[in-house]
């Protein structure tokens, strides 16, 4: 009975341990399910805060791209250069507030215009060669116009750019009002007119004092410039080296200030030391115009217009391309001039007879190009010494 007791007494305390342990695995089961729970929800509020983060980031970036825009257009539409998006046919695609100022016209009644009608007449080849240049060439082309309502002139450049299809091109252009600057560069030219002019008269009255002083000597240095300037036109020079020529020509004789009367009206040929005296007529003009501001290179053709292509002539004895084109010029100019014409100490042999001169000496004393220029002149074209 007793063992009986005992064994019961066992086998309850089993069951309740065993009651216990099933118990207590329960309870951590719900607590590990609990805490994967508590993982879980973390989790989530931790995405969402950077979630909201990054949309904040996003409204930031969204705001700061907003205000680059309006920025963009703001410096886009009053730019103080107008901006231009042509087609192929030169329709306006697109412009700022600027380029329609420009053309007086409200913006949105420039789309789809062709931007030509607002060119002056006289401006219509310019912007057409200009847009033909542009798509032709892919490179950046400019070029000036006048605009026809507001009169202004404007320089515009121009590059080639794809369409948004890629299937043609468009030109980017910008337009530039150079108005006051092509007023300023009118005023310079008028001034620099007035400036030659004035040295002009100035070196005219000069050399009417001097010609006085050489009033026996028939030669005539009106002819000498007229038939220089002929072979300069001839050989196709600018026109600015016809005008030093035309400048310098008509004052070769200036150096003759410091030269005896006598020796320039002797009616016989000169002796050598007379010669060497004359001969410095050359080095004195050279000095009276050397430090003098001019617009044309006068005192190194004075200098140079006695100097021989083969270096037997004077002061220097420079060669060839040495020498000044317009004192190479002005040299046979003088040689034909000087031979054809009276002289005081012989008449005029003839213009036979100075083209013979030129001719043998054709790249021996004179520029070979400019003797046959001078040659030509008078054998095709029919020039005579008026």
């Amino acid at each position: 009975m007793e063992n009986k007791t005992k064994s019961d007494k066992s086998l309850k305390t089993e069951h309740l341990r065993k009651s216990a342990e099933e118990h207590l695995g329960k309870s951590k089961a719900k607590s590990e399910a609990f805490g994967y729970t508590q993982t879980l929800i973390h989790e989530l509020r931790v995405h969402q805060i950077e979630l909201e983060v990054q949309n904040e980031e996003l409204r930031k970036a969204q705001h700061e791209l907003q205000v680059s825009r309006d920025n963009y257009f703001d410096f886009y539409n009053f730019s103080p250069v107008g901006y231009f998006t042509f087609d192929e046919k030169g329709l306006i695609l697109d412009l700022n507030l600027t380029s329609a100022t420009l053309l007086g016209v409200a913006r949105q009644e420039l789309i789809r215009r062709n931007f030509q009608s607002y060119v002056s007449p006289d401006s219509h080849p310019s912007f057409y060669a200009f847009c033909k240049k542009v798509l032709e060439t892919d490179t950046k082309q400019d070029c000036e116009l006048k605009l026809d309502a507001s009169a202004c002139a404007v320089l515009m450049e121009g590059i080639s750019i794809s369409d948004e299809d890629g299937h043609g091109k468009r030109i980017r252009a910008v337009m530039v009002d150079i108005t006051e600057r092509k007023g300023m560069e009118e005023k310079l030219r008028k001034g620099k007119e007035m400036l030659e002019k004035a040295m002009k008269n100035t070196l005219h009255v000069l050399m009417s004092t001097i010609e006085q002083r050489m009033a026996q000597a028939p030669k005539n240095r009106q002819r000498e410039v007229e038939l220089a300037r002929a072979i300069a036109r001839e050989m196709d020079l600018s026109a600015e080296l016809i005008e030093n020529i035309s400048v310098a020509g008509s004052i070769l004789d200036l150096g003759y200030i410091s030269v005896p009367v006598e020796l320039l009206s002797k009616p016989l040929g000169l002796t050598g030391i007379e010669s060497q005296i004359v001969q410095t007529h050359v080095q004195t003009g050279y000095e009276i115009l050397k430090d003098i501001e001019l617009p044309w290179p006068l005192a190194e053709i004075m200098l140079q217009h006695h100097e021989r292509t083969d270096g037997s002539g004077y002061p220097h004895g420079l060669k060839n391309d040495a020498i000044l084109l317009e004192a190479r010029i002005l040299a046979v100019a003088d040689t034909v001039e000087g031979i054809c014409c009276d002289q005081t100490y012989r008449p005029g042999l003839g213009i036979e007879k100075a083209l013979e001169e030129i001719e043998k000496n054709r790249g021996i004393l004179y520029d070979e190009h400019v003797v046959d220029a001078c040659l030509k002149l008078f054998k095709e074209r029919g020039f005579k010494f008026e």
